[in-house]
């Protein structure tokens, strides 16, 4: 069996934007804490005369967490044989709130909204107005808050609908007693993240190994005329191969293929993947550091920000006994944004 696969290592060079000097404001707004908290079993919470998006909540609960580890809901004394027993059970709406405060410094940013493991359907209010719904179970209810979340104090309403929105068995994976129990609530990540108004919001490689190049997707948010570079290294740190474009106000969405280069036998001289050197697919998200090799300026600004991102990208082929893979794979996705802070 042969088994090829490139294994690169691409330092992104990130949209920056300048800022003002001054006292340093994180970029993220943990919402974990103290929420108020009410039940709404009837589901009347959305009726017009009844909106509790409108109305101060009346109890509290802790998030991340659910209405089981809160002590909400129906206390059962049952002790089942075929399932998990559960301290308490509910089934319905229920509704989650806050305040949080906006910084100034957060003004004319990209403001996103994060919450992890919702279970399942949620809907969102910003100061009593509907901002969205999802519905997604296994990845996080994003929503782009950036026009509602002005500098200032907010109220931030959740409604969390664990009702089954579609019919299933009662033995579905991930929604019924039977497995995990079918719990309401939010119980992981809660963040505000505040980005400049230019930046990356995702990233996908397409690596060919016959052509010895990969194709790199971006999609971004350009609000000014912008420069993405991206830079290609092997893993014993030399550069391999390297390209910019240019990036006018508007554009969403940004392709560059570059070359990795090939031996004068004809071979791709990047390190090749073999059965005997696995190497892993994976894709960090660039964080903030002071040692950072890379980074994109603005036209007229400062450099402010540098940072690197590593992956390894795997395009394969193979013979039998285990058949042909596609020459080009679904794409590698980074975890989260991509994005500099101010």
């Amino acid at each position: 069996m042969n088994i090829l696969k490139p294994f690169i290592t691409v330092a992104i060079m990130m949209l920056c934007a300048a800022t003002s000097v001054g006292t340093a404001v994180p970029d993220t707004i943990n919402l974990a804490g103290l929420w108020r908290f009410q039940l709404d079993p009837m589901g009347f919470g959305m009726t017009p005369g009844s909106e509790l998006y409108l109305s101060r909540l009346s109890e509290t609960i802790m998030l991340p967490g659910s209405t089981d580890t809160g002590g909400k809901g129906v206390k059962n004394t049952a002790s089942y044989v075929d399932r998990l027993s559960r301290k308490y059970e509910y089934l319905g709406q229920a509704w989650y709130q806050r305040e949080v405060t906006i910084p100034d410094q957060w003004k004319d940013r990209n403001i996103t909204l994060d919450l992890e493991r919702c279970h399942w359907i949620t809907t969102l209010y910003v100061d009593g107005k509907k901002a969205g719904s999802d519905e997604r179970l296994s990845t996080p209810h994003r929503r782009d808050l950036t026009k509602e979340l002005t500098p200032g104090v907010h109220v931030i309403t959740v409604c969390v609908d664990n009702r089954a929105p579609y019919p299933m068995d009662q033995w579905a994976h991930g929604i019924t007693e039977y497995t995990q129990t079918n719990w309401n609530g939010i119980t992981g990540k809660m963040t505000l993240t505040a980005r400049p108004e230019s930046h990356i919001t995702d990233m996908a490689f397409y690596p060919d190994v016959d052509s010895h190049s990969v194709k790199i997707i971006t999609s971004a948010n350009i609000t000014a005329p912008s420069r993405l570079s991206i830079e290609i290294t092997g893993p014993d740190g030399n550069k391999v191969a390297a390209k910019a474009i240019e990036a006018a106000a508007g554009d969403s969405v940004l392709t560059i293929v570059i070359n990795l280069g090939t031996s004068a036998s004809g071979t791709s001289s990047t390190l090749l993947f073999t059965p005997s050197r696995p190497l892993l697919t994976a894709m960090p998200v660039p964080t903030p550091a002071a040692d950072a090799s890379a980074c994109v300026k603005l036209p007229g600004a400062n450099t402010i920000y540098e940072s690197t991102a590593s992956t390894v990208i795997s395009g394969a082929r193979s013979t039998a006994p285990y058949g042909p893979l596609p020459a080009i794979p679904p794409p590698i996705r980074p975890t989260g944004f991509v994005s500099s802070p101010s």
